[in-house]
């Protein structure tokens, strides 16, 4: 998971991802990640999610990639 005071991207090992808009949605209802307009945003998270996971050796980074 990675996030900010905005925005949550969700890495699930199993099942869609997940991207939250924090401030309009801080109970986590909807699930933004198929959503065009945030493409950008989600892309920036995925690759620092991907920088976290290559540094730690994560188990998961081959699922993720």
């Amino acid at each position: 998971m990675v996030t900010d005071d905005q925005f949550k991207y969700v890495f699930y090992s199993k099942g869609s991802d997940g991207f939250y808009d924090l401030k309009n949605d801080p109970k986590e209802l909807q699930n933004l990640i198929n959503e065009n307009k945030y493409k950008p945003e989600i892309e920036k998270y995925r690759a620092v999610l991907k920088k976290w996971m290559k540094e730690t050796n994560d188990q998961y980074l081959e699922k993720y990639l």
